[in-house]
């Protein structure tokens, strides 16, 4: 049987560094365009809503939030809760209508 590892911190500090930085990033990808994020209110269309508006930059820096932002998330959560979620959602994706 495997033990748990047990570490300082660190792991979670350099998450949220990551996080951090990559929201950095993102800002300085609008910002090179001369617009702001829009608002989570907002229907209107953004500057990069579509694939090939995007750049390259910009879509490591959300690849690297949305990643970092799931290990943290699940770094601090409960192992067994996540895994009963994940089998909830399992199993409501593969129910039939």
């Amino acid at each position: 049987m495997s033990q748990a590892t047990n570490f300082d911190g660190a792991q979670l500090l350099c998450l949220s560094n990551l996080i951090q930085q990559s929201v950095k990033d993102v800002l300085g990808e609008y910002e090179k365009i001369g617009s702001s994020i829009p608002s989570l209110e907002s229907i209107a269309p953004g500057p990069f809503d579509k694939v090939e508006q995007t750049t390259s930059a910009l879509r490591q820096a959300v690849r690297v939030i949305q990643s970092a932002c799931h290990q943290l998330s699940l770094s601090v959560s409960d192992p067994g809760l996540t895994m009963l979620s994940v089998r909830f959602i399992k199993m409501k994706s593969h129910k039939q209508y």
